[in-house]
């Protein structure tokens, strides 16, 4: 035989070859060989994306002056002090711009270089509460202590006052 021979002449692979053709078609018509059906990989849901912090809203109404009396010849802070400026306090943490401006009275009765040095003091005692408070030095304005003629029980000559800076 002949590679050039009709199929007729080579019956046994014809036949092989057809047997292929004829058990794979029925095969895969009557479930004998099954495709394994795909499936597609998992859906994973997207990560939400993190958000940054939340700034503290600037606050938009400056706060009044927050005036701290001081006992007689002392330059201890009161204990209400903290209160009295925790609106000066929020207000310079909401608006990193502002500054604080410190002023301490006295008044002129006695030794006027003693009561400008204690009213220095004051005013330093309440600066120093800022910057607990977190208030950088640079935003703490001291001013030059004041001479104020003391009315009623002298305390207005006993304070010190902190105010907003624009």
């Amino acid at each position: 035989m002949s590679d050039t021979s009709p199929a007729s002449e080579r019956p046994i692979p014809w036949l092989i070859g057809v047997a292929a053709l004829l058990w794979l078609t029925f095969a895969s018509t009557r479930g004998g060989y099954e495709v394994p059906p795909v499936t597609p990989p998992p859906v994973v849901a997207p990560q939400p994306v993190p958000t940054p912090a939340a700034e503290p809203a600037a606050a938009t109404t400056i706060p009044a002056v927050a005036k701290v009396v001081f006992e007689v010849g002392k330059n201890e802070l009161p204990a209400d002090a903290g209160e009295t400026m925790k609106p000066i306090v929020e207000y310079l943490q909401a608006n990193a711009a502002t500054k604080a401006a410190i002023s301490g009275y006295y008044e002129p009765a006695g030794d006027k270089a003693q009561n400008e040095e204690l009213a220095d003091k004051r005013a330093k005692a309440v600066g120093e509460t800022l910057k607990a408070a977190g208030i950088e030095e640079a935003r703490i304005v001291m001013q030059k202590p004041q001479e104020i003629a003391a009315a009623g029980n002298g305390a207005e000559a006993r304070r010190v006052d902190v105010e907003i800076q624009q």
